[in-house]
């Protein structure tokens, strides 16, 4: 869903990608009015949710972000968070909007952000004044949002906390819906700080932010034959030549870990190590089994020569 905009160039250096043109949609259309109110936090900082770190219900799914994981509707798709760059502005980048002027046809019935450069389009946050409001609920992870509830015209009201050291935002105009996503907040699982038990094995993508400190941004449980077969598809691959280059400004990462063993791709210089310290070069055989939607929207990959399939599993580099 997007707005009608007022389109505004802005150079932009997103967390280490190339400078490139990013297009602000600074919606400032006639209708309904965006924000009219603000209040205090409706929880105390740093509180933790009584949810249960089992796996979500039917008809739901987990994200995650930094040290937190919540429970989302399976049926929503992805969006950007609210994300502060080099320059100071804070916008998010991505292709849906909660913001729409259309029908909205074809679109997910909702959608869950991250705080990374998913798309070049991009808007401003906070809405820009007589902006619409939003029309489709959505949770960011960790954006760049103070404490507090916002209400909108039409009942829409965005409320957001802080749980597990990071933010967490939920706008919908269902109390009962946002109530259950805030409450589904938990310590984030898997990958978290225990290691998997036997016969379990974890993904987990880690985005680089801009100050080269890895975050957890998608974990997820998956069979054990999926690090088997990732494991040897990698070792099928030929040995990655030498880059300085990308070892001077490392990338993303992505880890499958099981009770015994490690698979850890490098998403900077495009490799994958099996677990015997030799780096190979990534192939889409090795990237095949695990990388799926949440991957798509929260993990960022450099594509070189040979190597554009990377973009149907990854961010690639936008403008």
């Amino acid at each position: 869903m997007r707005p009608n905009p007022a389109v505004v160039p802005l150079l932009v250096t997103p967390l280490l990608v190339a400078p490139l043109l990013v297009t602000v949609v600074l919606t400032a259309c006639s209708g309904e009015p965006g924000a009219v109110r603000a209040e205090e936090a409706s929880g105390p900082v740093g509180a933790t949710s009584g949810a249960t770190s089992g796996g979500p219900p039917d008809g739901w799914r987990t994200e995650t972000w930094a040290g937190l994981s919540v429970d989302v509707p399976d049926e929503w798709g992805y969006t950007g968070a609210p994300a502060r760059f080099p320059g100071g502005e804070v916008l998010v980048c991505a292709d849906w909007s909660p913001l729409s002027t259309g029908d909205g046809e074809g679109e997910p019935p909702g959608a869950v952000g991250r705080p990374v450069l998913s798309s070049d389009v991009c808007w401003a946050y906070p809405w820009i004044a007589n902006s619409p409001a939003p029309t489709a609920p959505y949770v960011w992870l960790g954006g760049e949002v103070e404490a507090g509830t916002v209400r909108y015209a039409g009942g829409f009201v965005q409320e957001t906390v802080v749980r597990q050291g990071t933010t967490l935002t939920v706008a919908t105009d269902d109390p009962a819906l946002r109530e259950r996503i805030l409450d589904s907040a938990r310590p984030a699982t898997p990958c978290g700080e225990t290691p998997p038990a036997v016969d379990v094995v974890e993904v987990c993508g880690y985005d680089r932010d801009r100050r080269g400190t890895l975050v957890l941004a998608h974990a997820a449980s998956v069979e054990p034959g999926v690090l088997a077969e990732t494991e040897a598809a990698a070792r099928a691959a030929a040995r990655a030549p030498e880059d300085a280059e990308c070892r001077a400004e490392p990338g993303d990462r992505v880890v499958l870990r099981s009770a015994e063993r490690r698979v850890v791709v490098d998403l900077g210089c495009v490799s994958v190590d099996p677990g015997d310290g030799v780096e190979r070069v990534l192939t889409e055989e090795a990237v095949r089994p695990w990388a799926g939607p949440a991957v798509r929207a929260s993990l960022f990959a450099w594509s070189r020569e040979g190597q554009e399939w990377l973009v149907r599993y990854f961010i690639g580099p936008q403008g």
